[in-house]
């Protein structure tokens, strides 16, 4: 294997690989798909080729060890809750509590060693790089504990008279100001999304069908499509890493116009959300987004090759002015 890959030393740049391709590229007899990948790579005028380091975010990790991971049933007492602070910090508390007891990292590094029979002796490096050395590192479980947690907080079916209140109140601002990029904040979109659907197509009769549109990009399975929503979320904000946003290069086997279409939601509810605050935090809030730094998605075929790509800046929002982006 190349070993610029390997390298992270003064990296710029983060580099990240979805789960079809990975799989692929680590299957590959003879490493066939992983040089495939390396020569496009440095053919490309435009993917920065210096201090590559290929990885995977926590919950492609999941997926590749064919993890699934059960929801709890969590429901909130019908007494003493009856703010947005004390709703979240109790369901926080004990879905936190589920997602320790449930997340064994040595069961984890055996599930990987049980895949690894089915790696290809030449990747098995990329193997290491991408699964081993993440679940060995001591803070994995932490990120990824948390990382559930919040997806769990972020889909939770809140009572009407509360959604309003917690996601002005605490997902708004948490979508501005927490600066973990392991958090994927899509789902915390659909989420305003979901809330604002049927107003949006009363406010904007004359664009249903594009309004409809979107809703059918942002209809994730409940209990799985992590993947998309962690991709799309650091191809769009970046990575943030040592106080600074990375851009991040996405390496995908889906069709493009699926990603393409989710990255333009995405960035259409992030200025719906923008425009919906109060304009006192709107002040705090731009300051932290011109933070955030665009990447690159790479449409890949299974063998490694590479079809295409986009600059994740020239996807414009659906509507609206161009606020954020």
């Amino acid at each position: 294997m190349c070993k610029r890959l390997l390298k992270i030393e003064m990296a710029t740049t983060s580099y990240f690989l979805d789960h079809g391709l990975y799989n692929s590229l680590r299957k590959s007899i003879n490493g066939v798909a992983i040089n495939n990948l390396q020569n496009d790579i440095r053919k490309s005028v435009k993917i920065p080729s210096s201090n590559i380091m290929l990885r995977l975010t926590p919950f492609t990790i999941m997926e590749a060890l064919g993890l699934i991971i059960p929801i709890p049933e969590i429901k909130l007492p019908t007494k003493g809750f009856n703010d947005p602070k004390t709703i979240i910090g109790f369901l926080y508390n004990e879905v936190e509590s589920y997602y320790q007891s449930k997340i064994d990292i040595n069961n984890l590094l055996d599930r990987a060693a049980e895949n690894s029979k089915f790696t290809s002796l030449k990747t098995k490096e990329l193997e290491y790089k991408c699964v081993f050395q993440p679940l060995s590192d001591k803070s994995f479980k932490y990120q990824f504990v948390k990382s559930l947690t919040w997806d769990f907080l972020f889909k939770f079916p809140y009572k009407r008279t509360f959604e309003y209140q917690i996601m002005n109140e605490i997902f708004v601002p948490s979508f501005f100001l927490t600066m973990l990029s392991n958090i994927s904040k899509f789902r915390l979109a659909k989420k305003f999304w979901d809330s604002s659907f049927q107003d949006l197509k009363k406010i904007n009769s004359h664009q249903v069908e594009l309004i409809q549109k979107i809703n059918t990009s942002l209809e994730l399975k409940y209990r799985k499509d992590y993947l998309d929503c962690e991709l799309i979320h650091v191809a769009t904000i970046g990575d943030f890493i040592t106080d600074i946003y990375r851009p991040a290069v996405v390496f995908s086997c889906d069709k493009s116009q699926i990603i393409v279409d989710r990255i333009m939601t995405y960035k259409t509810i992030i200025n719906e959300i923008f425009n919906n605050c109060e304009e006192a935090a709107k002040i705090e809030y731009l300051s932290k987004a011109r933070l955030w730094n665009q990447g690159i998605v790479v449409f890949c075929n299974t063998d490694g090759t590479i079809r295409g790509y986009i600059e994740v800046k020239e996807i414009k929002p659906f509507w609206g002015f161009n606020t954020l982006f």
